[in-house]
Formats: C-alpha cells, sequence, structure tokens
C-alpha cells in the first residue's frame, strides 16, 4: 500500500466529520420543514421519525466506511477516497429522498423506497469498486441489514437503545474478532 494505515484512517476520520455536517444540513432542512407543516398530509411524528434517522445516519455511514476499511485490510484491496465519498454521498441522499418522498407517499412506503435506490445504486457501484461478488454481496447484505435494523429502532422507542448499543457491541466484537491477529505495525511498513 502507498499510503499508510494510519493516513488512511486519518482520510475515513475527516470524510466521517465531512458526512456529519452534511446530515447536519439536513437536519436542519427536516427541522424547517416541520416547522412549517410544509406537508398536509405528513404527521409531525413522522418528521419527527426522519429527524431520528438522521441520528443513525452518520453511524450508518461510519458503519459502511468501517466495512470498506476492514475489506481494504483484510483483502489487501485499494478503495480510494473518492470512491469513499461518493458512497457516503449516496447513504446522505437517503435522507433528502426520505423527506422528499414522505411528504408525498407516508414514511414506511418513503423509507422501503429510499433505502432500496440508495442500496441498489451503491450495489451497482460497487461492482466497478470491488470486483468481487461476495464482497458486494456482503456489503449490499449489510446495508440492508443496517436501514432494516434502523427502521426497526425508530418504531420501538422504548428498547432503542438498548437494542442499538447490544447490536453495536456485536458489531465491535465482530470487528475485534476479525482483526485479532493482525500486525497493525507490520501494516505500517507495507
Amino acid at each position: 500500500m502507498n499510503i499508510t494505515i494510519t493516513n488512511k484512517l486519518l482520510s475515513i476520520a475527516f470524510l466521517n466529520i465531512i458526512f456529519m455536517v452534511v446530515l447536519a444540513a439536513i437536519y436542519m432542512l427536516v427541522k424547517d420543514r416541520m416547522d412549517y407543516a410544509a406537508a398536509a398530509s405528513l404527521e409531525i411524528s413522522d418528521y419527527r421519525m426522519i429527524a431520528r434517522s438522521l441520528k443513525y445516519g452518520l453511524l450508518l455511514v461510519m458503519l459502511t466506511f468501517g466495512v470498506f476499511f476492514m475489506y481494504e485490510l483484510l483483502k489487501d484491496l485499494r478503495i480510494h477516497p473518492a470512491q469513499y465519498i461518493l458512497v457516503g454521498a449516496a447513504l446522505s441522499i437517503f435522507y433528502l429522498l426520505l423527506l422528499a418522498f414522505s411528504e408525498k407517499i407516508g414514511f414506511a412506503s418513503a423509507y422501503l423506497l429510499a433505502s432500496t435506490a440508495c442500496i441498489s445504486l451503491i450495489v451497482w457501484y460497487l461492482q466497478f469498486v470491488l470486483a468481487q461478488r461476495s464482497a458486494i454481496l456482503l456489503v449490499g447484505g449489510l446495508l440492508t441489514c443496517g436501514y432494516a435494523v434502523m427502521f426497526v429502532l425508530l418504531r420501538m422507542s422504548d428498547y432503542s437503545l438498548i437494542v442499538g448499543s447490544v447490536l453495536l457491541f456485536i458489531l465491535l466484537f465482530a470487528v475485534m474478532y476479525a482483526t485479532r491477529q493482525v500486525d497493525w505495525y507490520a501494516l505500517e511498513k507495507k
């Protein structure tokens, strides 16, 4: 690898900050539309669900970038920062589509439509980035699971924190398990 692992991690962290700002801007748009009740057919509770989903948004971007990084690390494949940006943009546009479609067809239908569109776009793009069918299916499956889990967490208010925390713990365990024998210092020398 021409770029060190540390530099790659810093690049990914910087990209996460960029997408945090993008998601914050979309959040402000949702709040603005909620204040003005732009669509008579959309309930205030639906705007709140969209706003809550944005709070999970950065986590979804971080997890996706984490999967890409793990794939780079474990499969010795390079993914360019521009490719991270394009996938992050697709993940971010989900929230704009969710807002726009929700105002016309309701939250649940809009969520299904927006998530299907974004997952399809990312999976299509990854055919040219990852070039391995198993990796493409893995990312597509993980994104589908991520959006499904986020939808369930949005619907359950009483247990969403504990369920989300346990799922993140399990995910962290999976990453630690997958990298348990990685010699991080040796990677720096490549």
